[in-house]
């Protein structure tokens, strides 16, 4: 079962019908007919469309006579919102040394990554760091170390809200046997 096509308008018809309803929707509504509509779009228009092709009234989306609005397209979220590949990388350079019973190490590093989500202003981590370290032999009995880290790290999130309902993409799930909800 492919969620993200018509299959995953059956889905939801499918729970509909465990329910006892016969429409479920808020901005974009499905219901029986438009089930059916999508499989006719899927046979006419499948394949022949691409994701990035306008969203036409009448051939890809119709208004019934309530006004509300239904798709006969589907559309998978993937292919809208994730980054198939993001580029990484990772610097790091260190220096050590000995003089006499004293030996040091003093390191570098830098990581940069890029997030998936397309969509998003910002989706990227970026960290920074240090060490040193010095160890010096004062007799045979004592030896004295000392050492410091440092780390700076920066994430900036694809979608940071304080909102409880805003949500990147949902993900069509079951929940019980009348429910279809989303993550």
């Amino acid at each position: 079962m492919e969620m993200a096509g018509v299959d995953g308008i059956q889905y939801r018809i499918d729970a509909l019908r465990r329910s006892g309803g016969t429409i479920a929707g808020a901005f974009w509504y499905v219901n029986e007919t438009s089930l059916e509509r999508a499989r006719e779009w899927e046979k006419t228009w499948g394949g022949k469309i691409g994701k990035n092709d306008p969203f036409v009234f009448g051939r890809d989306w119709y208004v019934d006579a309530s006004n509300r609005k239904f798709s006969m397209r589907t559309f998978d979220p993937y292919d809208y919102m994730i980054r198939e590949w993001t580029p990484s990388q990772t610097h790091n350079i260190s220096v050590s040394g000995k003089s006499g019973k004293t030996t040091y190490n003093a390191s570098l590093g830098y990581l940069d990554q890029n997030g998936l989500m397309k969509l998003a202003k910002h989706d990227d981590f970026r960290r920074w760091n240090g060490a040193v370290r010095i160890s010096t032999e004062i007799n045979k009995y004592i030896t004295f170390r000392a050492g410091a880290n440092y780390s700076k790290r920066n994430k900036r999130y694809a979608y940071a809200t304080n909102s409880t309902t805003r949500r990147p993409m949902a993900i069509p799930l079951p929940l019980g046997q009348y429910l279809s909800y989303g993550i």
